[in-house]
């Protein structure tokens, strides 16, 4: 029996490398921007496809002098909602997520992660950089918007998942900056290298599902 994987991915620019190199041989899904969109489609996409595993890939800014560099990719072992709470002048306010200490913010993958990419800790933001004000939260090596919402939704749905990475930006550099292209591209060959590592004779279900808009 074939294991039915799934590939969400937010947007078009992130996907486009792996939907020109192998969208036809891939079942994916597009993740869109931002916590409350992503956790949306990825409770319909466990309704609907049922999958046996779920990748969320796409692109992550790195903070400056975490050891991550732009164009590595990396696996999320953690996401933090490292900006859920309030700002009161410059200090910022930590709320918890579910009625506990706020430095419990944070959520984990709890299946073994295939070792073939570092793994990191991510703050799951919808501001970007404005994570790097919760101090309980300072252990993330990188940033995205989708992460935490992800990792929620798959944990309560008991859906396996991973998450992968590219880093197309250091936090703060603006999108003149980015590695776009390069990206892209680094993201379609990583989420093959993961997928060849997970299965056999790349035995997986196709559907070009994925819609560029």
């Amino acid at each position: 029996m074939r294991e039915r994987i799934v590939v969400m991915i937010p947007t078009w620019l992130e996907a486009k490398k792996f939907m020109c190199h192998y969208g036809d041989t891939y079942e994916t899904a597009k993740a869109g921007v931002g916590l409350a969109e992503c956790a949306a489609r990825t409770a319909g996409i466990i309704a609907s496809r049922k999958p046996d595993l779920l990748i969320l890939a796409g692109f992550a800014g790195a903070y400056e002098g975490r050891g991550i560099q732009k164009g590595e990719t990396v696996l999320v072992k953690r996401e933090n909602s490292s900006d859920l709470g309030s700002c009161c002048g410059t200090d910022f306010r930590p709320l918890s997520k579910a009625g506990q200490d706020p430095k419990f913010n944070y959520y984990d993958c709890p299946g073994t992660i295939p070792d073939i990419f570092p793994q990191v800790i991510s703050n799951s933001v919808n501001v970007a950089a404005i994570g790097r004000r919760n101090n309980l939260l300072m252990d993330g090596a990188i940033e995205n918007m989708e992460g935490a919402a992800f990792f929620s939704v798959c944990n309560a749905m008991e859906v396996p998942f991973l998450e992968l990475r590219t880093v197309s930006n250091i936090v703060g550099e603006g999108p003149r900056d980015w590695l776009k292209e390069e990206a892209s591209e680094l993201l379609s060959e990583a989420i093959i290298r993961l997928i060849d590592t997970l299965t056999e004779n790349n035995n997986v279900l196709c559907n070009k599902a994925y819609l560029p808009h």
